[in-house]
């Protein structure tokens, strides 16, 4: 990946495809590129934090999707079941 300091609205990114070389060039109309830290000369990013990066996003605000689980008591089940009754006659 290239890029230019006193340019942080455009990127210059060469990779290997597997069947050749390709360059892919874009600049941003609005705003800049949030870079990453470059170590050993290498910067190591997720595909999804690239995608980021390539969207004009702040890259280190992608996380892995984590699993939420949402506990329902019984009582909020009556409470739906009460709300609908109410919305079912109302609309009678």
């Amino acid at each position: 990946m290239h890029y230019e300091t006193n340019c942080a609205d455009r990127i210059n990114l060469v990779y290997f495809d597997g069947t050749g070389v390709c360059l892919f060039a874009k600049r941003l109309e609005d705003g800049k590129f949030c870079w990453p830290g470059i170590s050993d000369g290498v910067v190591r990013l997720t595909a999804a934090q690239l995608q980021a990066l390539l969207g004009g996003l702040d890259w280190r605000r992608v996380h892995e999707t984590r699993e939420m689980r949402v506990q329902r008591r019984r009582a909020d089940h009556r409470i739906i079941a009460k709300s609908l009754e109410s919305m079912l006659e109302s609309a009678s």
